[in-house]
């Protein structure tokens, strides 16, 4: 009897180890790990745009440079220490030129003209005069002087503004090219320059 027990009890747990293979068969598979995909991204490329603020164009308007005034003052003359020389041009509107520039060997012609106050106390059938050249270190040499006398076209009416004596004149074949002054030696001493540059000859076809 005890036999039969230890019998049935071996096919019992055979049975059940059989059950329990089936079972294990029969139960799903169990799920694949997740699968992780990596996506490689492509490089992209940044394009950096570079911004270049330009200047507004500024428009420079040039404006005319004043011209210099003339201011007249008084110079040393170097061959006479202590004396004062008269300006170069002093009140030159009272001395009429037909030209401003000769060329050696002209006639330079000019008159005293009565503009007013400045000329007081010449002699206007006779006014004294002096032509000095004007040297490189601003001294000056006589090279001629009125005549006196000398009787002219004109003679100046105290009465009649613009009424003048004259015409002086200079000859130039002796002189050199440079600057020169006419100053009459009364009144206010009025003074007018002038210049005068070597003589060009005329050229012109054989």
């Amino acid at each position: 009897m005890t036999r039969i027990r230890i019998i049935f009890s071996l096919i019992f747990l055979a049975i059940l180890l059989l059950a329990a293979g089936c079972e294990s068969e029969s139960a799903p598979a169990s799920a694949p790990a997740s699968l992780t995909t990596t996506h490689t991204l492509a490089k992209i490329t940044t394009r950096h745009t570079a911004t270049t603020t330009i200047p507004p164009v500024e428009t420079t308007v040039s404006e005319p440079e004043p011209v210099p005034e003339t201011i007249l003052s008084k110079e040393t003359e170097s061959l006479s220490p202590g004396t004062v020389t008269p300006p170069a041009n002093n009140h030159p509107e009272y001395i009429r030129m037909d030209a401003t520039t000769y060329s050696v060997g002209e006639i330079v012609q000019f008159y005293l003209v009565n503009k007013g106050s400045e000329i007081k106390g010449c002699d206007y059938n006779h006014p004294p005069y002096t032509v000095y050249l004007r040297l490189p270190d601003d001294s000056r040499r006589a090279i001629a002087s009125g005549n006196p006398a000398r009787s002219y076209l004109t003679v100046i009416s105290e009465e009649e503004i613009a009424s003048s004596t004259g015409p002086f004149s200079l000859d130039t074949s002796k002189l050199t090219q440079g600057r020169y002054i006419i100053r009459f030696d009364c009144g206010n001493n009025v003074a007018r320059e002038f210049v005068i540059m070597a003589h060009t000859p005329a050229s012109g076809l054989l």
